[in-house]
């Protein structure tokens, strides 16, 4: 009788100890969750009490009013060509020695569209290869567009020379 009473009393032990770190992972796992839902919330905040310099029209004018105005009138002969235009973002244009650069959806194909300045060496780099980073690039006059899908790159090519 004394051997099934000791392997008894372990087990009680056992379960006994398992129950209540159990709860106790389960406390943390409560505080765990309440400081996350905390940190987010006033995250939030913090981003509510930001200026909307995330915006990339903000940015554009802050950046060059003038090379953003350009890039902004091909996106709307684009538009008038009926080219579906979204999500502008600003690029880094300086990666590729460009003076502004957008990156938007034309038709829901991803481009890019960089303004260098007149006799530029990366332009005129772009002439000679017809790429930019390896990938095909359509040019007219100072104006470069990164076409990564081939779906509507004639289109694209007909209407930047209409431009």
């Amino acid at each position: 009788m004394k051997k099934l009473f000791l392997p008894f009393v372990v087990i009680v032990l056992i379960l006994g100890a398992c129950g209540s770190s159990e709860e106790e992972y389960e406390a943390e796992v409560d505080a765990a969750v309440e400081d996350e839902q905390e940190n987010q919330s006033n995250g939030t905040q913090d981003e509510d009490e930001l200026d909307d310099s995330g915006d990339s029209s903000d940015l554009s004018s802050e950046i060059d009013d003038e090379s953003y105005a350009e890039i902004n009138s091909i996106l709307q002969h684009f538009e008038d060509n009926g080219f579906e235009v979204e999500e502008e973002n600003v690029l880094m244009a300086e990666m590729v020695e460009a003076k502004a650069g957008l990156r938007v959806n034309l038709n829901d194909e991803i481009v890019e569209i960089y303004l260098y300045d007149d006799g530029s060496e990366a332009l005129e780099e772009i002439k000679e290869t017809g790429t930019l980073l390896d990938f095909r690039t359509i040019y007219k006059g100072n104006i470069a567009i990164v076409v990564y899908s081939h779906d509507y790159a004639e289109e694209i090519e007909d209407t930047l020379d209409s431009y």
